[in-house]
């Protein structure tokens, strides 16, 4: 539908900013992350200065999904010079997250953590539950992720990589509750094809909570039905 707007629009008128921005929206859905930096550099071309900032914060996002954090951070922080764009939270976020995979991790967190304050809880929690990875504070890594589990829409991208995260966080931690590793697990599976290396991981993963389960069982404790 909207590769048949931008026909007409191309017969009859000028392009316009919303239709190049709705396209480079539909591509990154789509998993076409380069087709969709086209398209919102297009629209980025064609906007006014009000609509400058979502275009220039699509594209920051979908950059840092190709994983490309300094061209990423460079169109981010355009946005963070506009005070009245009304997702400055998310933003920050996502600065948060080029911060991250640039290696500095102090600053992500900062970032991150002024977002979470801001009301970016999903984005800003993520972050922060990887640089508590990093820094192998597991404790508090999983309370972000369970965070993230909790505010997350269900089947979303962010919920399914906070569900994969958490199991592996407890994988790490010896599993001390097999029963939540398992359903964590178990969620995330759901969802993850077999062609993601994180398949094979959490097979793993539920094999071995369900093994640490089988033995509380026959020792007189309850398993899960």
């Amino acid at each position: 539908m909207i590769r048949e707007a931008a026909r007409l629009e191309a017969q009859y008128g000028d392009p316009s900013y919303g239709v190049a921005l709705v396209r480079g929206q539909v591509l990154t859905h789509l998993g076409q992350q380069e087709q969709a930096i086209t398209a919102f550099e297009t629209a980025l071309a064609l906007a006014t200065e009000t609509d400058r900032p979502y275009a220039n914060h699509e594209l920051g996002v979908a950059l840092l999904d190709l994983d490309r954090p300094v061209e990423a951070r460079e169109k981010l922080e355009a946005v963070l010079n506009e005070p009245e764009y009304p997702y400055l939270p998310e933003v920050l976020a996502d600065v948060a997250e080029c911060d991250y995979r640039l290696g500095r991790l102090q600053e992500a967190q900062l970032a991150a953590e002024q977002a979470l304050a801001q009301g970016a809880v999903v984005p800003a929690s993520l972050v922060l539950g990887s640089v508590a990875l990093d820094y192998f504070q597991l404790d508090e890594a999983l309370e972000h992720y369970q965070r993230v589990i909790r505010e997350a829409a269900p089947d979303s991208r962010d919920w399914i990589a906070a569900h994969q995260m958490a199991t592996d966080v407890m994988a790490q931690q010896g599993f001390p509750d097999p029963a939540a590793a398992y359903a964590h697990a178990q969620q995330a599976l759901t969802h993850t094809p077999e062609s993601d290396d994180w398949h094979g991981t959490l097979i793993e993963h539920m094999r071995r909570a369900e093994a640490l389960m089988a033995e509380k069982g026959g020792s007189g404790g309850r398993m899960l039905n």
